[in-house]
């Protein structure tokens, strides 16, 4: 079966296993844990007295999301980081770590119907697992956000005042290939574990890099939409950015969904028939599909 089939089969599974009303789902649970972790970012920035990194980070989320939506989350941001209280920390780390864990835990069912298995495992080892990838997964984005923002910084710190003529001309290729790295990373990392599925041969690295390939292309066009060619304030009034903001988790979140897809339909295509992990240690292997004739 060929890329055209495996795309074909992906469209076929994705609206039979209803991804859509799971995005809509998942994009609940990342709203529900954006403020929380808003306010763990602006204590950390405030406490470093860094308000020149969180002007450049709303220069980035308004690259990459609706302006009305990069708007809303600076007009949250800011004045928190004018506070920076210690005492927000413990907080905004204990409410980050449960919304984030509750939204790992809808994305674990979720990739469960993807990949159609059923999830056997029990609460408390869904929970830890939950929390294991906030803190795993976090730790990578939390990287590329880093490497992001500081840019130009770390290769001064790295290599001094005035770095070489080469590395300044590699630095760029270095400095994306990392961001991407690392968001590819968490990726992979919650196709890996998240879903209830043994060990397979084929690599993750596709689906990881449709869904941060449609992610980028998606954000794009939906940033454009809103931006030039539709006005949500004239119909929502001061709920625009916030519908804005829903709609851009709405399509991360189906991102995430179609590249695990696509993994399960590769998976398909070379006869492996996944099983539960708590019922199978492996895949099992069938004999490849036959063309029809």
């Amino acid at each position: 079966m060929g890329w055209w089939g495996v795309t074909r089969n992906v469209y076929k599974e994705a609206m039979a296993d209803d991804l859509m009303d799971w995005a809509a789902a998942l994009s609940y649970y990342f709203l529900f844990s954006l403020f929380p972790l808003i306010l763990l970012l602006t204590t950390l920035l405030g406490m470093f007295h860094a308000q020149g990194l969180v002007q450049a980070m709303l220069v980035y989320l308004g690259q990459v999301m609706p302006h009305s939506a990069a708007k809303l989350v600076g007009n949250q941001l800011w004045p928190l980081v004018q506070t920076h209280h210690s005492t927000l920390l413990s907080v905004s780390t204990l409410l980050l770590l449960y919304s984030a864990s509750q939204g790992f835990s809808g994305l674990t069912w979720a990739l469960d119907t993807a990949y159609e298995v059923q999830e056997t495992r029990p609460y408390w080892k869904r929970l830890l697992l939950a929390l294991g990838l906030t803190c795993s997964a976090g730790v990578f984005m939390a990287v590329a956000l880093a490497v992001l923002l500081l840019g130009h910084k770390i290769l001064i710190l790295i290599t001094g005042v005035s770095p070489a003529l080469w590395l300044r001309w590699i630095w760029p290729l270095v400095h994306w290939g990392l961001i991407v790295g690392c968001l590819l990373l968490a990726v992979i990392m919650v196709y890996r574990y998240a879903p209830n599925v043994g060990r397979t041969h084929v690599s993750l690295l596709p689906g990881a890099i449709t869904a941060l390939v449609l992610w980028v292309v998606i954000s794009a066009i939906l940033s454009f939409y809103i931006n030039r060619l539709s006005n949500y304030s004239v119909f929502y009034g001061s709920l625009g950015a916030v519908i804005a903001l829903m709609l851009w988790f709405y399509f991360s979140s189906l991102a995430i969904l179609v590249g695990a897809e696509v993994h399960s339909e590769m998976l398909k295509a070379r006869g492996i028939h996944l099983q539960p992990s708590r019922r199978a240690p492996a895949s099992v292997i069938l004999p490849p599909p036959t063309r029809a004739a």
